[in-house]
């Protein structure tokens, strides 16, 4: 609404599917594009059997998920968590103010990248996700 009203935005109606109001949950969580960039992703990072699927929030699946990851790669996966709806958004914006869209498969490769430069950078609970 907040974009709209600056004139960012031209309706309220989520960047993605445009046929829902945009909002963190829907655009992160439950829009088939973004549940299948999780499904990927917890793939390539050997937990597909964490897939949100049915949790209203993205913190509720958040919280049960990690519940459900080893100590040692609970940090990791908190960091795979926050790449990736981080990545989500940033595609969001590409469609809104770039006019460009990528695929799941795209948006799972770019998300590799940026995890590598993720663990460069000092992120070093990714790494156990970088060598699968």
């Amino acid at each position: 609404e907040r974009r709209k009203q600056h004139g960012l935005q031209q309706t309220d109606d989520c960047a993605l599917c445009e046929q829902h109001a945009e909002h963190a949950d829907h655009l992160l969580l439950s829009y088939p594009f973004s549940r299948q960039v999780w499904y990927d992703v917890l793939l390539w990072a050997g937990l597909p059997t964490l897939v949100p699927l049915g949790q209203p929030t993205l913190l509720d699946w958040w919280l049960k998920a990690r519940n459900e990851v080893s100590g040692a790669l609970r940090r990791g996966f908190d960091s795979a968590t926050l790449l990736t709806a981080w990545m989500i958004w940033k595609e969001r914006n590409r469609r809104t103010f770039d006019a460009t869209a990528s695929t799941p498969d795209q948006l799972l490769r770019k998300s590799k990248e940026e995890a590598a430069e993720w663990v460069a950078a000092g992120f070093r609970d990714l790494a156990v996700f970088n060598s699968v």
